[in-house]
């Protein structure tokens, strides 16, 4: 959070009261300026405080400087002359919903009480689950003429659905009870109800109440509550099949729950509000906004109506303020989780809606690269609020199924919108009006989607409008809107006009307080006037003669061509969709394809590793067996030669005890005896075993021994011979 901060005041000023100099603003850096006239939002100016003032001076040449246009439209409109004013105001039902801030439901109050508005207004006080009795005590004893109701079941949806069946207005107004509304609002909400009949939504301008701590200054920049200071209208054409999610999921642009307000009629074809959402609940938020949703995917229109003001205390300190950012990440993904379960046709959008909104982890990593619109700290919080809100809508609801009772209100869609036989989802209405006359509504488009508008000036075309009417009527209020925003360029040329010379003169004045009286005089004086001399019966003879043909004309010329326009671009919208089908489907045959042929390449990888691994293994065991095996054999041969010559040894051992045995003749005379042939040293390992069954007889003298081979079949005894009969052998 940033410390080298300074406190910004807060201002309202109105073009029709004096300027004057702005003091006692020591302290303050920044003055913040709201700037209307007679009521009417034109927009914020911050100047800079010198010398703890900022003079009248200052204000007028910011005003004159940075809401150029906003005056220029405002003068523009003061021509157009519209009557803004219903015939009958409804009566209408102010619901704050609270918990445990008796003070902040005094101060709410006490706006409330000062609302000037000319129908009948009722003001309620919805205690949600207190924990003591001081804001009934409060109420009962300073508020005696508003109405306390006591709901026990904790969560501010049911504190909502309480004051459904408890209000008594055709209007219900929601607020906060940290929210001073402006005198003006209950008047603008319903004027806007009042003039178009088929409007069920309204969502206001919520402008900040204080920016005195840094807290407050960051939920600010962040993007606050504030949505511009012009009307606009949403909603589907939802005959034609259009669906809601793809353009409409983000709810949070249209409004809040601080400043909304319904026709009470609606919630017995949509259903009240979802009590397993927002405060109270583990779910934290988003209550507002799928009511916002339900009411489009119903085919109904919202309207954002920027003179509806309220002035709203934002978090004071760090803490509180990141636990509220976290807790919109939480209701968030809530909400997306809510109308994925009850709405399967709109299911992919939001599954598209949800994964899209982690761009603030791209928000997150480009903070470190240039600046963003706050901290980091504020975007790890939603971040961190987005993750936790995964999966708590289901626990909420079944806790909210728990707490349910009979008689409480349903919050399914029951009866959607644009049920008629006769509505043309496809067609363009195109009607044809005369700047020269006063605006007045169309009231003949209300089996059309859209209507396009033909805008003359005495006979000449000064250009088109086209209108998303929605199978409504058009109010001259909105006729009025419609021209200033799309042919406001055009218009600011007929100010100079003689039709309009005494309203230029008086609209180029700085101040607007009598502006709208000399206008209302002059100009009805003046048309009266010429309308009583020549222009009607010029215009009569004018109509007769060519006008009508040329309307005629122009109209059937204009039809084909929005016909055809309507044509060619429906037909290039849907062959983009249908590209974009295809391209889609492509790109998710070639992704799947891709991952098979990467999951293909990944097993036919894994197993020729695993084949390896597996070849290697057996080769290292084959290794070791022909190893281990030949180690056996070498073992065994080894161990046999060893037994061999150890058997040869005993044996030979054997046979010089049996010789030393034998009696030998005297004088060296011949002796014998058998021995192992294996021993003789002219016999080779090959015959060693031809000779094992023959004698081996060793001839002993004094001087050599001789040893004499024989077969065992030729065995004969040798008689040992005298010395002296015979020589000795020599040896060799």
């Amino acid at each position: 959070m940033n410390t080298n901060y300074a406190p910004i005041k807060i201002y309202d000023i109105d073009l029709q009261d004096q300027f004057v100099k702005i003091s006692l603003l020591d302290g303050y850096q920044v003055l913040r300026i709201l700037v209307r006239q007679h009521g009417i939002p034109l927009g914020i100016l911050q100047l800079p405080v010198i010398g703890g003032q900022v003079s009248a001076e200052a204000i007028e040449q910011a005003i004159q400087r940075d809401l150029a246009w906003p005056l220029q439209r405002q003068r523009l409109a003061a021509w157009l002359a519209v009557d803004e004013n219903p015939p009958v105001w409804p009566s209408l039902t102010a619901a704050v919903c609270t918990r445990n801030r008796p003070d902040d439901v005094a101060r709410c109050v006490t706006a409330l009480l000062a609302l000037d508005y000319p129908g009948k207004l009722e003001i309620l006080v919805v205690d949600n689950a207190p924990s003591d009795d001081r804001t009934m005590d409060l109420v009962r004893a300073a508020f005696p003429q508003v109405r306390y109701v006591r709901e026990s079941r904790p969560g501010l949806d049911w504190a909502r659905n309480r004051a459904i069946l408890e209000a008594h207005g055709e209007i219900l107004a929601y607020t906060d009870d940290d929210v001073v509304v402006d005198r003006f609002w209950a008047r603008e909400l319903a004027r806007t109800f009042a003039l178009n009949p088929g409007v069920m939504a309204i969502t206001g301008l919520v402008e900040p109440l204080e920016l005195e701590t840094p807290a407050q200054q960051a939920f600010e920049q962040y993007g606050g509550f504030g949505r511009g200071m012009i009307q606009r209208w949403y909603g589907i054409n939802r005959v034609a099949g259009e669906r809601a999610a793809a353009e409409h999921t983000a709810t949070g642009k249209y409004g809040t729950g601080a400043n909304m307000a319904y026709r009470r009629s609606l919630f017995d074809r949509i259903g009240g509000f979802d009590p397993a959402l927002d405060v109270g609940t583990i779910s934290n938020g988003g209550g507002d906004l799928e009511m916002f949703y339900r009411v489009i995917k119903a085919g109904f229109p919202l309207v954002y109506e920027p003179r509806a003001i309220v002035w709203h205390r934002h978090r004071t300190d760090e803490a509180h303020f990141l636990t509220q950012i976290t807790n919109n990440g939480v209701g968030f993904y809530a909400y997306l989780e809510r109308c994925a379960a009850h709405f399967p046709d709109e299911r992919l959008p939001i599954v598209r809606q949800g994964i899209w909104w982690y761009w603030y982890i791209y928000r997150y990593l480009l903070s470190f690269v240039r600046p963003v619109n706050t901290t980091r700290p504020v975007i790890r919080a939603e971040l961190r609020g987005g993750i936790m809100g995964l999966g708590r809508y289901r626990k909420a609801r079944r806790t909210a199924q728990r707490l349910a009772r009979p008689g409480d209100l349903h919050d399914t869609l029951l009866a959607p919108a644009q049920t008629r036989s006769d509505l043309k989802p496809h067609a363009v209405a195109v009607r044809m009006i005369d700047l020269a006359e006063r605006l007045g509504p169309i009231s003949d488009v209300d089996a059309y989607p859209t209507t396009r508008v033909l805008v003359q000036f005495h006979g000449r075309l000064l250009g088109t409008l086209v209108i998303a009417n929605l199978y409504q009527p058009i109010s001259a209020i909105r006729l009025r809107d419609a021209l200033l925003d799309q042919l406001g360029a055009r218009l600011s040329p007929l100010l100079a006009s003689p039709r309009w010379g005494e309203e230029s003169r008086l609209l180029a004045s700085p101040r607007w307080g009598e502006e709208s009286r000399l206008l209302a005089s002059s100009q009805r004086e003046e048309e009266s006037r010429l309308l009583a001399s020549s222009q009607r019966e010029e215009e009569s003879r004018l109509l007769a003669s060519s006008q009508r043909e040329e309307e005629s004309r122009l109209l059937a010329s204009s039809q084909r061509e929005e016909e055809s326009r309507l044509l060619a671009s429906s037909q290039r919208e849907e062959e983009s969709r249908l590209l974009a089908s295809s391209q889609r489907e492509e790109e998710s045959r070639l992704l799947a394809s891709s991952q098979r042929e990467e999951e293909s390449r990944l097993l036919a990888s894994s197993q020729r590793e695993e084949e390896s691994r597996l070849l290697a293994s057996s080769q290292r065991e084959e290794e070791s067996r022909l190893l281990a095996s030949s180690q056996r054999e070498e073992e065994s041969r080894l161990l046999a030669s060893s037994q061999r010559e150890e058997e040869s040894r005993l044996l030979v051992s054997s046979q010089r005890e049996e010789e030393s045995r034998l009696p030998l003749s005297s004088g060296g005379g011949l002796g014998w005896a058998a021995t192992n042939p294996l021993h003789h040293p002219k016999m080779s390992r090959s015959s060693s075993s031809a000779m094992a069954t023959r004698t081996i007889w060793r001839v002993a003298s004094p001087r050599c021994t001789i040893i004499h081979a024989l077969p065992r079949s030729s065995f004969c005894p040798i008689r040992p011979a005298s010395p002296r009969s015979r020589p000795p052998p020599r040896c060799a």
